[in-house]
């Protein structure tokens, strides 16, 4: 929805001020506007996380409902090594 002129003068106006009165945090929300690459390269990496920890989860379920103790293992060792990749890999930083 598009803001209307003078709701649009007024917004242009305060974004004015911000920028004369503290630049630093203006440029901070001038970076906001769009996602980043590394913003978007984080947002891809969680999601390949979570895909890779709901595989070992799903196995495992199996694993559990046939009672093959080879999936049941293959399924645990996946979920705990995602976890504990990305737990070190949080903690590095």
């Amino acid at each position: 929805m598009a803001l209307r002129d003078h709701e649009q003068r007024a917004l242009d106006e305060i974004e004015r001020r911000l920028a004369e009165e503290d630049p630093r945090l203006a440029a901070r929300f001038l970076g906001l506007s769009a996602p980043s690459a590394r913003t978007r390269h984080a947002a891809l990496a969680l999601l390949g996380v979570l895909a890779a920890y709901a595989l070992g989860l799903a196995i495992l379920v199996i694993g559990i409902s046939a009672s093959l103790t080879t999936l049941v293992v293959l399924g645990s060792a996946i979920s705990a090594a995602v976890l504990a990749t990305f737990t070190w890999r949080r903690l590095r930083r």
